[in-house]
């Protein structure tokens, strides 16, 4: 059996450093998990890893509109299993709230 895992790399300028490490989700069907932690320097890294293969796009789209509203400074590893767009924000807005890194 062959499982197709796409692997995406995104960088995001940033400003505001992440003060703390955080998990939010589950890696299950339909879901997702967010893990972010600390990083030095002035960008946000973001590796996506998913089991729905070939949607770049998708990807590209949700991310680029979170980190550049979010302006955080962070590592961000993204263990997908088919979630959709809403979950995806919904996980991405709990961690930095984990975090205490949102403006108010």
């Amino acid at each position: 059996m062959v499982i197709n895992i796409d692997l995406l790399l995104f960088k995001y300028k940033g400003e505001k450093p992440l003060p703390k490490t955080v998990q939010v989700g589950a890696s299950a069907f339909g879901d997702l998990e967010v893990l972010m932690e600390p990083h030095k320097g002035e960008h946000c890294l973001v590796v996506v890893k998913s089991n729905v293969y070939n949607f770049f796009g998708a990807w590209e789209s949700i991310l680029n509109k979170f980190f550049n509203s979010m302006n955080i400074v962070a590592y961000v590893e993204i263990n997908d299993f088919g979630a959709p767009p809403a979950i995806i924000t919904m996980r991405l807005l709990q961690a930095v709230e984990l975090s205490c890194c949102k403006d108010d």
